[in-house]
């Protein structure tokens, strides 16, 4: 798995790259984090710029019992079927 460059920058400068976005994407609110890495200083970043929501890669549902900035998702590719597609939505589970 690949590894976003933005972990090996400051906060200043996660900051100002994320800004740049935000000033192109104006109604951006959330990130999907780049290979699903982050840490401290991305989180605030986000905040600095004035994002609300972080997309991780941990497989599972979104819950109000964690950090907005650490939100689980589950990932759908060509390799789900119809089937599992559905149960994540139901919310029935995965496998």
């Amino acid at each position: 798995m690949g590894q976003g460059s933005a972990l090996e920058l400051s906060a200043d400068d996660i900051a100002k790259d994320l800004q740049q976005n935000v000033n192109m994407l104006t109604n951006a609110t959330s990130l999907a984090y780049p290979f699903g890495h982050y840490d401290e200083d991305m989180i605030a970043a986000m905040k600095e710029v004035g994002l609300l929501i972080g997309f991780t890669t941990n497989k599972g549902y979104a819950n109000m019992h964690q950090s907005n900035y650490e939100v689980n998702r589950f990932g759908i590719t060509e390799n789900n079927t119809f089937e599992q597609f559905t149960s994540f939505v139901k919310g029935v589970g995965w496998s």
